[in-house]
């Protein structure tokens, strides 16, 4: 069986930006989500990725001008793209034993043969690749896997053949993005509904009377600390308005507490999450 170890000292994962044919389980409210299925695209809805949410109830305005507010947990990132991930704890990476234990609905039947599996884990900025021959992890893929801490980002590669109706065997690649979240999860005081009515209600009119409507979807990430306070406020998309950008940091930074995250042994722990606001929704 060949193995290798790949470490690169960087944020980017190379053609690995999407999931590929998985329905995720929503862990709390709604999201919206592109996958595929198999190299052919289909759109859901419906997916929450750590807690998106839209709660339906706007203002009655100008359709043209309706804003979509969405809070999430951290994504994975190439460059530009985005992806969202599946989420996954530490102690389900720890109790692995199978491709299968880690991708729920992990479609099976579609595999005539293993030519390579990949595991590929980034915690801070350093990214460490090993291969294996199957769906059996390797005890080196099981080491990489318990290494990950909260906030790594891990992508699994199936490279496989695939047997048709016809007998013909096709080259298949599934590939799935995850990111390692806390057991429990930080939550805004109050919840999630009260969180997008406190948005909407220190920003809408607001954005709506700067003619926000065609400007590019800003995105605002910030992680909530042990104590549940907001920190590391960052634009990491501009809607080439600054003062509708400094509206939004200023929004997140004096966001009121959250319950914050806590890993398996029940202590406090950091969790990065994701603000976006935009024009309409999926």
């Amino acid at each position: 069986m060949k193995k290798k170890v790949i470490i690169v000292s960087s944020l980017v994962i190379v053609g690995v930006i999407s999931a590929f044919g998985f329905v995720n389980r929503p862990t709390n409210n709604n999201s919206c989500v592109e996958l595929e299925k198999d190299s052919n695209k289909i759109a859901l809805t419906a997916i929450g990725i750590n807690g998106g949410l839209f709660d339906g109830s706007l203002p009655d305005v100008d359709p043209r001008s309706q804003l979509f507010y969405s809070v999430q947990g951290k994504s994975f990132r190439t460059n530009t793209q985005q992806s969202y991930s599946r989420s996954i704890t530490q102690e389900k990476l720890g109790k692995a034993k199978l491709i299968d234990d880690l991708i729920e609905n992990y479609p099976n039947s579609w595999i005539k043969d293993y030519r390579l599996v990949d595991i590929a884990v980034n915690t801070n900025g350093k990214l460490t690749k090993i291969e294996g021959a199957s769906n059996v992890l390797t005890q080196e893929q099981l080491n990489l896997l318990k290494s990950a801490t909260i906030a790594s980002d891990i992508v699994i590669s199936v490279h496989y053949n695939k047997k048709n109706d016809n007998d013909k065997v096709e080259i298949r690649q599934m590939n799935v993005s995850m990111v390692v979240v806390p057991e429990i999860q930080a939550e805004y005081v109050g919840g999630y509904d009260k969180m997008i009515a406190y948005l909407k209600e220190n920003s809408f009119h607001e954005i709506n009377a700067k003619k926000y409507d065609g400007l590019p979807q800003p995105s605002i990430s910030f992680i909530i600390n042990e104590q549940g306070e907001t920190e590391n406020v960052l634009l990491t998309q501009t809607s080439s308005n600054t003062e509708i950008d400094n509206l939004l940091i200023k929004l997140v930074e004096n966001m009121p507490k959250w319950n914050p995250a806590k890993n398996a042994k029940g202590v406090t722990v950091k969790q990065e999450f994701v603000f976006n606001v935009g024009t309409g929704g999926c």
